[in-house]
């Protein structure tokens, strides 16, 4: 159930249009004078930042689908623990004799000796 992790360099749409709204909005929030004059060194700093945080975030990803299938199969183990332990359990129960058999059992057999002994005198 593992899912493919897409290389550092493809982002999905939705994520991409929304780096780059965010990017787009806070340029638009600075007044008109005082906009920064913006250089490619700037911009290849920020795809370089960008494919940083994809980067990381692929990574994260990858991690916890690791640990989810890892828990996945640790949860398959333990239901088949369990479903093991259950049949045994119900294997033992069905073999012992209950104690209240074997004291019925017991006064039965008390009774037929002592009326075998009374009718022998």
């Amino acid at each position: 159930m593992l899912t493919r992790v897409r290389p550092a360099h493809t982002l999905p749409p939705h994520l991409a249009t929304r780096f780059t709204r965010v990017v787009r909005s806070a340029r638009k929030h600075i007044p008109e004078g005082e906009q920064p004059v913006t250089t490619e060194p700037e911009q290849a700093a920020l795809a370089v930042e960008l494919a940083e945080i994809r980067r990381r975030v692929d990574v994260g990803l990858a991690r916890v689908d690791g640990q989810l299938a890892l828990l996945d199969h640790r949860g398959d183990q333990a239901e088949e623990d369990v479903a093991q332990l259950t049949a045994r359990v119900r294997h033992l129960e069905h073999g012992r004799w209950p104690l209240r058999s074997i004291a019925a059992l017991t006064g039965v057999c008390a009774l037929a000796l002592a009326l075998w002994q009374a009718a022998g005198r």
